[in-house]
């Protein structure tokens, strides 16, 4: 790579994937841990949401995958930004968990004709 023709050090390099995983999974943690400290109101009743009492995997699994999303966008800070009130919207919210309780009920069914020999 010639990153010097745009003023970058020689010694540049880009990241290779497990490296990139291991830093966004600091980067997660580190970022949680601040909100835990600061124990506002509406980040404790979404980590309740999304964590069981053991993990907060649903969590973390939320921002990564919302922060895979926003970097396949040309513009992820844009991406962010535009879809940020969609989530202070209670209606839309609430469609996202009829759905998701479609989607509950339907794995449910599922499980229910399995054990019955269905």
């Amino acid at each position: 790579m010639h990153y010097n023709a745009i003023g970058l050090p020689p010694d540049m390099r880009t990241l290779g994937d497990v490296e990139m995983k291991i830093r966004l999974e600091q980067a997660i943690s580190n970022v949680l841990e601040t909100y835990y400290k600061k124990a506002d109101p509406d980040f404790n009743q979404l980590a309740m949401m999304l964590s069981s009492d053991k993990s907060n995997d649903g969590l973390q699994n939320t921002i990564r995958d919302l922060y895979h999303t926003a970097v396949a966008s040309p513009d992820p800070r844009g991406y962010l930004e535009e879809n940020l009130d969609r989530y202070q919207d209670e209606g839309y919210l609430g469609g996202i968990l009829a759905s998701h309780n479609h989607d509950v009920r339907l794995k449910l069914a599922h499980c229910t004709r399995i054990s019955n020999g269905f």
